[in-house]
């Protein structure tokens, strides 16, 4: 359903939160946090806007059924 990690920067540690998953997730969006603050923006400011991204379409989608399993879709090609 999502994920959640912490990221430290400068004296401050922040938790983040995001309905994205998988660790190729956490490196995109520390990059993009590391865009943001080479740009000057402020890393809260930066946070709220990376926790409004949704899920993309098929790109490590889970599969809803009713036998319990974890399924994924993913079209990472």
């Amino acid at each position: 359903s999502g994920m959640e990690f912490e990221i430290s920067y400068l004296s401050g540690k922040y938790l983040f939160r995001s309905s994205l998953i998988g660790r190729f997730n956490v490196y995109n969006l520390l990059a993009a946090v590391g865009v943001g603050l080479a740009r000057g923006h402020e890393i809260e400011e930066i946070l709220h806007f990376l926790g409004t991204f949704g899920k993309v379409p098929g790109r490590l989608e889970r599969v809803p059924n009713d036998k319990g399993l974890n399924i994924f879709v993913d079209y990472a090609h």
